[in-house]
């Protein structure tokens, strides 16, 4: 085993976050960086409450209590201990979700755990999903969880050890390792499809308890798939164009033309009643050309606002207007 590093001063001063106390009713304490708890007293190390409520666990750093980067990409991962590592994944989360890792924590219990209790291990994803998340189970939770994962009440060294086991060549239906992490990770040694080297493969200690699981084109083309349309849709929504709206201020201009229109049709009138019945050419032609006037300015400065077969109305109706008022003069 390789020699515990916990004297190292980085490595005792972030331990030292996670050990706090986990009463819901402590004035004083850390802050849980889940974002669905975000309570006093309690990191995310111990918090009850899921992140992910998609694959059922945890997600973030458990070193750090922060969900910016994952414990599979943090510096501490590199030189930490299998030992230090059942506290973090197995006792402390005993009876609540488990956290998304690429490390086995059953392979990790059967190697480095006494299992005093088999009923104080995590939860599985499944029981996550279908029972605790829908039941909001974490409200049970304080300090100490009176939860037990169902295929783990009556459990065994043997049990585990088949929980555990790796699928062979021949196997039908191959079972997964019980706590293996979400298959959106890659699981490559090197960089792959994420251009990231993470940091969980530089752990030689830990690698025995990382499930060999080889990313085959199909898998690759998957992950690869899901990658595309996630960028496709934020692209898409990026470049969406907003429908204009209708504001007081566009209505307004439309319902002044119609009382300008009215407002020179009236004076027009009173000009022709006091000139007499005979109405020069020159006038009629000017009130034409004044009303096409108008209107073309009219449309120009709305012309991506009011439609073409609404300004030919328009205009039509100040025609008629006019030639009206003719009519009435010539009378009499």
């Amino acid at each position: 085993m390789v020699e515990d590093k916990a004297n190292h001063e980085e490595f005792k001063r972030m331990l030292s976050k996670t050990m706090a106390t986990t009463s819901p009713v402590a004035a004083k304490g850390p802050v849980c960086a889940n974002p669905v708890c975000g309570k006093f007293g309690h990191t995310l190390a111990v918090c009850p409450v899921p992140t992910d409520s998609k694959h059922g666990d945890m997600t973030g750093c458990f070193f750090c209590n922060v969900v910016e980067h994952d414990a599979d990409d943090c510096p501490m991962m590199e030189w930490v201990s299998p030992a230090t590592l059942v506290t973090h994944l197995i006792t402390n989360r005993a009876g609540m979700p488990p956290w998304n890792t690429r490390i086995d924590w059953v392979a990790l219990a059967l190697s480095e755990w006494d299992l005093v209790c088999f009923t104080m291990l995590p939860l599985t994803r499944a029981f996550v999903k279908k029972v605790y998340i829908p039941g909001r189970c974490w409200k049970e939770v304080n300090g100490v969880s009176p939860i037990t994962e169902p295929i783990l009440k009556n459990a065994d060294r043997k049990l585990l050890k088949d929980l555990a086991r790796k699928a062979k060549p021949g196997d039908s239906r191959p079972r997964r390792p019980l706590m293996e992490a979400s298959v959106d990770m890659c699981y490559c040694r090197n960089k792959c499809h994420d251009d990231i080297e993470h940091t969980v493969f530089k752990n030689e200690a830990l690698q025995k308890f990382i499930p060999d699981m080889n990313v085959d084109e199909e898998t690759y083309r998957k992950l690869m798939a899901v990658y595309e349309r996630e960028v496709a849709a934020t692209q898409a929504q990026m470049t969406k164009k907003m429908p204009k709206k209708v504001t007081k201020e566009r209505k307004g201009r439309r319902a002044m033309k119609k009382e300008a229109m009215a407002a020179a049709a009236a004076v027009g009138k009173e000009q022709h009643a006091v000139a007499g019945p005979t109405v020069s050419k020159t006038a009629l032609t000017g009130s034409i050309d004044q009303a096409g006037k108008d209107d073309s300015s009219e449309e120009e400065e709305n012309e991506k606002e009011i439609p073409v077969s609404q300004s030919l109305l328009d205009l039509t109706d100040a025609v008629d207007e006019v030639i009206k008022n003719i009519q009435k003069i010539v009378k009499s």
